[in-house]
């Protein structure tokens, strides 16, 4: 019986490989590429936001982070790609990763705004509340862990990383006056990266050879 070939078919490292299977499917209409490539995107995070000068160092980092949604007794959230927290700063960063073209959501920047508008006392208490009422109460006992290496912050912004082509639509939304609350915007700062911005960095640290092949394939998402 004659034995399978067993000799790999592109001999590229690993790490480039995956990436181009990864960027491969994105083609296809059904794919959640931005699920896939988040890994990357919160694992260069805080070296990124450094070497832009929005933070001077991420002290905290936790994905998924729970907002409350409604702002009533019925405990549902909304839930922030990532939240950084700079202790030298005092600064909380809400930080939102789009992949998609046309993603801008008017209705999810607004929930931001409304958050940005509450205390960091209320934040706390907030999730408090979701615990409470959640059956995953040990991983919210591990997020108000987390929580507790972080004084209260003072400094709130949020930092939206998009196609380029989002941008005027980011734009837009900061200056629309007839929004239902205008005036929680001017509550925190506000920062749009393009994609090809955040690839561009010249992060610091143990992973530059690792982040100078998984860069290019961000920036592709912009060019595509």
């Amino acid at each position: 019986m004659e034995e399978a070939d067993t000799t790999p078919r592109d001999c590229k490292p690993f790490l480039a490989a995956l990436l181009e299977h990864l960027d491969d499917n994105r083609q296809f209409p059904k794919y959640q590429y931005e699920r896939r490539i988040d890994a990357f995107v919160s694992f260069f995070l805080r070296d990124v936001l450094t070497a832009k000068g929005i933070i001077t160092k991420g002290d905290v980092q936790i994905p998924e982070f729970p907002i409350d949604a409604e702002y009533n007794s019925s405990n549902l959230s909304k839930n922030v790609d990532y939240f950084v927290f700079d202790a030298s700063q005092s600064l909380g960063c809400f930080v939102e990763l789009k992949t998609d073209h046309s993603s801008c959501d008017f209705s999810q920047l607004e929930t931001y705004a409304r958050a940005f508008g509450k205390p960091w006392l209320s934040l706390n208490e907030d999730i408090e509340q979701m615990r409470k009422a959640s059956d995953k109460k040990q991983k919210y006992r591990a997020l108000q862990d987390r929580l507790s290496a972080c004084p209260e912050c003072t400094t709130m912004k949020l930092v939206y990383i998009a196609p380029e082509e989002s941008r005027r639509s980011f734009d837009n939304f900061l200056a629309d006056n007839e929004r239902p609350n205008p005036s929680l915007v001017s509550t925190a700062s506000w920062s749009f990266l393009s994609l090809t911005e955040f690839a561009g960095a010249k992060i610091e640290g143990c992973y530059q050879d690792e982040w100078s092949v998984v860069h290019p394939y961000i920036t592709r998402i912009d060019t595509a």
